[in-house]
């Protein structure tokens, strides 16, 4: 068998494979080979915006295809974030639910494949289960807290205070002071509404106590907890919030703060 054999057929089928139709709106529908977990092929289009520029688009299909089995706000937080650098590997753009590449006429074919590869990735995206996004946001808020506090080992994780005997009251990261003088500090993560209800509890519980410590709330975005299960956390965090668990500067600048970083 030889090399060119192969590669005569890998080219035949896969140029039959691929098919174009013209749409009423101008642009032109290529289908090819690539198909979803749904086992439907993807919508991709070519439309020409000008004399040498051409948009490949999805037409927003993916992400209304996702929106099927998962809420939207699932591209919220860490999912939203990898979706935005999956795009930016191939060159391409994600705006408003629709994933697209411009290309000028000649490189038109590799926009296509481009296309179709970031559409791939971004459909695996469904598979990230609520627990799978609570893990990658803990794991992120680790990784942050480690590049914003200098010595980490004054950190300690999974920490019950000296009042909580049954160790029912779990601070996710509690630091202490490095004087009387100054409040030990207690940070916490949440990815999603359960959690913000047990942080208020914690939260109560540190104020009942009187306990020397203030307080730091790291979110997974404002989506991710409801309205009701927020503005109770709201009541007992005094607003010293960090909205994405990704803006590492508002959290340097909070944590800074308190533990006179800054």
């Amino acid at each position: 068998m030889l090399t060119t054999d192969i590669e005569t057929l890998l080219c035949t089928n896969f140029c039959s494979a691929i098919k174009t139709r013209e749409r009423p709106d101008g642009s032109i529908q290529v289908v090819t080979p690539f198909v979803g977990r749904d086992g439907d092929t993807y919508n991709i289009y070519i439309k020409q915006e000008d004399d040498s520029l051409y948009r490949i688009t999805d037409k927003g299909s993916t992400i209304m295809r996702l929106s099927y089995e998962n809420d939207l706000k699932f591209l919220k937080g860490g999912r939203g974030q990898v979706l935005n650098e999956i795009a930016q590997e191939y060159g391409a753009q994600f705006e408003g639910g629709e994933i697209f590449i411009k290309s000028i006429y000649s490189n038109i074919a590799d926009a296509v494949f481009g296309i179709g590869q970031v559409l791939t990735r971004v459909s695996d995206l469904g598979l990230w289960t609520k627990n799978r996004v609570k893990s990658t946001f803990y794991e992120d808020l680790e990784i942050n807290l480690s590049q914003v506090i200098p010595n980490t080992k004054n950190v300690q994780q999974n920490y019950f205070t000296i009042q909580d005997t049954e160790e029912l009251y779990p601070i996710d990261y509690y630091i202490e002071s490095s004087s009387k003088s100054e409040s030990a500090l207690a940070i916490f993560g949440v990815p999603d509404s359960s959690k913000a209800r047990l942080v208020t509890i914690v939260m109560s519980k540190i104020e009942e106590w009187k306990l020397n410590c203030s307080t730091i709330v790291v979110l997974n975005g404002l989506d991710n907890v409801s309205n009701s299960d927020l503005k109770r956390l709201m009541d007992v965090v005094d607003n010293e919030f960090v909205p994405e668990v990704s803006d590492i500067v508002t959290l340097r600048k909070k944590v800074g703060s308190r533990l006179r970083l800054n």
